[in-house]
């Protein structure tokens, strides 16, 4: 039997699993959000620091409380280095259905910030504007999927 600390080409970090993405907004503390799911899971890989996650969260049900802060989904099953910076950018592809963009919105990028385990969303513009995806874009009948990598 190998032991992976004394063989460089043994894989001793390798680790898979399942996570719940969790529907939350960015106001602190956090807006009351309330809602019903019938999808709401992920599966990851961690192999060394480097993170693969995918996940997928269809709404039945949506109520908000005040309306206010940006649309988050926390709950991905390691938090992203810390001391990078205040925002890593994640390789993430988004997939949205029946969530209200503004005009003019080409595509939706991700992001962790450092340290945490939540990832945010924004809109790029086609006039090369940036901002962040409200929590008041969300529906009843909303559905995020999101697939990508980080650093932890």
């Amino acid at each position: 039997t190998q032991v992976a600390s004394t063989d460089p080409n043994t894989l001793d970090d390798y680790e898979e699993g399942n996570w719940t993405l969790v529907l939350t907004a960015s106001t602190t503390p956090p807006d009351s959000v309330t809602y019903g799911a019938n999808l709401q899971n992920g599966t990851y890989t961690k192999i060394g620091r480097l993170v693969y996650f995918e996940g997928i969260i269809g709404l039945t049900a949506f109520t908000l409380g005040s309306g206010a802060g940006d649309l988050l989904i926390s709950g991905l099953p390691f938090a992203t280095r810390a001391n990078e910076g205040s925002v890593q950018r994640v390789q993430v592809t988004v997939w949205l259905e029946n969530v209200d963009l503004s005009t003019g919105t080409m595509y939706v990028t991700g992001q962790l910030h450092s340290g945490d385990t939540k990832l945010g969303f924004q809109e790029i513009k086609d006039n090369a504007s940036i901002a962040a995806i409200p929590i008041t874009a969300i529906s009843s009948s909303s559905g995020i999927r999101v697939a990508g990598s980080y650093i932890v």
